[in-house]
């Protein structure tokens, strides 16, 4: 299982405090388990001044892809108001993908022309090939050349149900598609329709979620190396909105639309 970190604020985070967070996500190990949550291979993806998607990721090379996205990214230029951040364990069955970028997350899905979803996934999608082979048959994905990997699908199915029913509608229904253990979250960027959906389905490495009167959202697989990076955003009047522990059942859907955003 996976690593995933994100937020949406009203003022940008300089990426430094991005990349520690991920360091720290990448190497922490819960009890009675013997490998980390990350270490497979790391990315972001955070929306420019000017709105472009700025991407970048990074698969196995060394011992650390967090160390190794960090070099290829200016930090001391990018201060984001809208990020997602990822660190891979790859499950058995994508193990030997982990050295290709095109495996890694962040993903990308804008094959519909008016719709850009960004996603970020912890777990496995167990039904990810029959939702796969109920899309249109026009949408591209990034692994396909290397191997499928089930995190993919989750964006080009939630471009599908953005364009026929809005983004609230498209969280719910997700949720009622989703089949197995995963927390996901998903930036839809639609004019006009502009949200972030968070959900959690079953028994994951776990979920922390922040939000504040002021409409911000901070999220992160644990809580620590939130609280323990970002103490002074958090003090903006940040709340602890949810907790799910590692391999705690739970289920849960968000559906953020802040007008910042």
């Amino acid at each position: 299982m996976c690593g995933i970190f994100g937020y949406i604020l009203k003022e940008g985070l300089p990426l430094r405090y991005t990349l520690e967070v991920l360091k720290r996500l990448e190497v922490y190990i819960y009890p009675g388990r013997p490998y980390p949550i990350g270490g497979h291979g790391a990315g972001v993806a955070y929306l420019t001044p000017d709105g472009e998607v700025f991407l970048r990721k990074v698969g196995k090379r060394d011992e650390s892809p967090v160390s190794d996205l960090l070099g290829s990214l200016r930090l001391e230029d990018e201060a984001p108001r809208v990020l997602l951040g990822h660190v891979r364990r790859a499950s058995p069955q994508f193990r030997e993908t982990v050295k290709h970028s095109e495996c890694t997350q962040p993903y990308r899905a804008e094959c519909l022309g008016d719709i850009t979803v960004l996603s970020i996934h912890n777990g496995f999608l167990r039904n990810y090939r029959g939702l796969r082979d109920g899309l249109r048959a026009d949408h591209r994905y990034e692994s396909a050349g290397i191997e499928l990997i089930d995190s993919e699908v989750f964006p080009h199915v939630f471009e599908e149900l953005v364009e026929a029913e809005g983004s609230e509608r498209a969280v719910e229904r997700l949720f009622c598609l989703m089949e197995g253990n995963s927390t996901v979250a998903l930036l839809s960027l639609k004019e006009g329709d502009r949200a972030l959906g968070l959900l959690h389905k079953g028994r994951t490495v776990g979920l922390s979620l922040w939000t504040n009167r002021e409409g911000e959202v901070l999220f992160s697989s644990r809580w620590e190396p939130v609280e323990e990076v970002l103490r002074e955003v958090l003090e903006r009047g940040f709340q602890r909105r949810l907790f799910i522990d590692y391999r705690e059942a739970g289920g849960a859907l968000f559906h953020f639309k802040p007008p910042f955003l």
